[in-house]
């Protein structure tokens, strides 16, 4: 019996240590799992606050730009009127519609900083459909406040009302022009007409043999 003790004692001290390691690895793993969890967490609450300033500090500038006085306030809205975006340089290149976001009222300059931030979402969202069709609507646009607030909410409902019927893929139709009249449809192609089978080719008669004259002699 001591015998087979001493001759099974060195495999009960590899099974130990077998567990041992393995529970220090257990361990660490559980270690390592909590400390992503933590940096994972760490990196959300991160971007949320980074999210949330620069919300903040966007919030800062159009107030300053909408209702703020003196240098600052005319700095901001001079780098407004200098942007080079479709609906910014479409709009400003009118007289008129400068001076109604320069010089007009809080209310103007309330519509014009919503427009133009609609219109840099749109110019985002739909870079080869809505730039062309923001500038043309710019061009007749009226320089006042009714006017502003008006093409706002066509630009909104436009942006993020739900299609009413789907049509057009996810590019809203004040973005496709002609296609939104029915020119170009691009949910209802028309299908592509069946090509009828070839007919059975007719058989060709065998040619017929030209007739011999018969020279035999009949039998007597």
């Amino acid at each position: 019996l001591a015998a087979a003790r001493a001759a099974s004692a060195p495999e009960d001290e590899l099974e130990r240590a077998l567990a041992a390691s393995r529970a220090d690895n257990d361990a660490a793993l559980v270690a390592e799992c909590r400390a992503v969890d933590a940096a994972r967490v760490a990196a959300e609450a991160d971007a949320e606050t980074l999210a949330e300033r620069r919300a903040a500090e966007e919030r800062e500038r159009e107030t300053l730009v909408i209702s703020g006085v003196g240098e600052a306030a005319d700095a901001a809205r001079n780098a407004i009127v200098a942007s080079t975006d479709a609906l910014a340089a479409a709009l400003f290149e009118r007289p008129a519609l400068k001076a109604l976001f320069v010089d007009g009222g809080e209310a103007a300059r309330r519509g014009m900083v919503k427009l133009l931030s609609l219109g840099r979402s749109a110019a985002k969202w739909y870079p080869l459909h809505a730039p062309a069709v923001l500038r043309e609507r710019a061009t007749a646009l009226d320089a006042t406040v009714v006017a502003v607030d008006a093409e706002v909410e066509v630009l909104e409902t436009a942006l993020f009302a739900m299609p009413e019927d789907g049509r057009h893929g996810c590019v809203p139709r004040l973005f496709l022009g002609d296609a939104a009249e029915g020119v170009i449809d691009l949910s209802e192609a028309p299908e592509a007409p069946v090509a009828a089978a070839p007919a059975a080719p007719e058989p060709v008669a065998a040619p017929q043999r030209p007739a011999t004259l018969d020279t035999s002699q009949p039998e007597e």
